[in-house]
């Protein structure tokens, strides 16, 4: 049985009602509380009492599917206020029973799978954590991918003369015709100059390994390798055997830029064994793939000939001949070596 008045209508135990509070506005009431309410612009509150939009909830919105899973969508403040600088915009997945998706906080940051900044930053607007590490994916959906097409790219923009301009750009690129189990792709790092209004390549990491720089694209001009490390040098006659020789010192060097090698070395011998013939340097860390000169750095003075002025190596070798005449063609011989003679040399080569 229900009861009717000027304002409400209500049943007997008079815990569930609807209400005509004020004029144009509608209330409606189970166990003595408001739940709804449209007022008269025609705005509709659910669990708030002044709607300011044309639905206004308070509180978590549920989908459910009937099944027993849940999608949430969560709006919340600190003592239930929308102005206070703790408020957020939550996402979860199955309900009460499964941690935060996602959700929008008060500096209008998006935080995806964590229900706390990961950066302090107000200007970090997109962050994401993982327990396996937190990752972003992008992905070209094409089943004819060419040599050339992009398959996600990272753009910067600024926006100083009240229009966006792009600034830089990091893009991935098939680097050849994909197929499957099959997907070559290269990194291409982009700037825009001073003066310029659009971003140029600078380098660019082939999908074969190696870096090229300022457009150059030939994988031949690649930079593929840098390394650095130690070898292990050796002095000896080009003849002879080695007999009783014995080292003070041997120490080498070197640095592998793409096929440029740098190597350097120090030698002290204490005994100069039975070597005959003219010097050789061997042990060099890498075979030359062409004949180069180097320079002997030092040679103490009180051992200097003539006969030894200039290093070089020889195209498929890895040993040094030391050279000496006024034209620097002449092999210097092993009997010019003495013992407790400091010899330091470096020669720069490709491999």
């Amino acid at each position: 049985m229900s009861k009717l008045n000027e304002n409400s209508i209500t049943r007997n135990d008079a815990t569930a009602a609807l209400n005509f509070p004020s004029s144009d506005t509608v209330t409606l009431e189970t166990a003595s509380i408001e739940r709804l309410r449209v007022d008269s612009s025609g705005d509709v509150g659910i669990g708030t009492a002044s709607p300011s939009q044309k639905l206004e909830v308070e509180g978590t919105i549920r989908r459910s599917n009937g099944a027993g899973n849940y999608t949430d969508l969560v709006v919340q403040g600190s003592g239930g206020s929308f102005i206070d600088s703790s408020h957020f915009f939550q996402f979860r997945t199955n309900g009460d029973t499964a941690s935060q998706a996602m959700r929008i906080d008060s500096d209008d940051r998006l935080l995806v799978g964590t229900s706390s900044e990961v950066s302090d930053s107000a200007h970090a607007k997109i962050q994401a954590a993982s327990t396996g590490g937190a990752s972003l994916a992008l992905g070209r959906n094409d089943s004819s991918v060419v040599s050339g097409n992009d398959i996600g790219l990272i753009r910067f923009y600024g926006n100083d003369d009240g229009s966006y301009q792009e600034c830089a750009r990091i893009s991935a690129q098939a680097d050849g015709d994909h197929a499957d189990n099959d997907k070559p792709t290269r990194l291409l790092f982009s700037t825009t100059a001073d003066g310029a209004s659009s971003p140029t390549e600078r380098m660019r990491i082939l999908s074969g390994g190696g870096l090229t720089f300022n457009g150059d694209t030939a994988t031949a001009n690649a930079l593929d390798d840098y390394e650095e490390g130690t070898w292990t040098p050796t002095l000896y006659g080009s003849t002879g055997s080695a007999g009783s020789e014995a080292y003070m010192y041997q120490s080498g060097q070197y640095t592998k830029i793409g096929r440029l090698v740098h190597a350097r070395f120090q030698i002290v011998k204490s005994n100069l064994g039975s070597w005959t013939g003219y010097i050789k340097i061997g042990g060099m860390p890498f075979t030359a793939q062409h004949s180069t000169a180097g320079s002997l750095a030092m040679y103490p003075s009180t051992n200097v000939d003539a006969a030894m002025r200039g290093i070089a190596i020889y195209s498929g070798s890895t040993y040094c001949h030391i050279y000496g005449g006024s034209k620097l063609d002449i092999v210097s011989p092993y009997s010019e070596l003495t013992t407790s003679a400091y010899l330091q040399a470096a020669v720069i080569y490709n491999v």
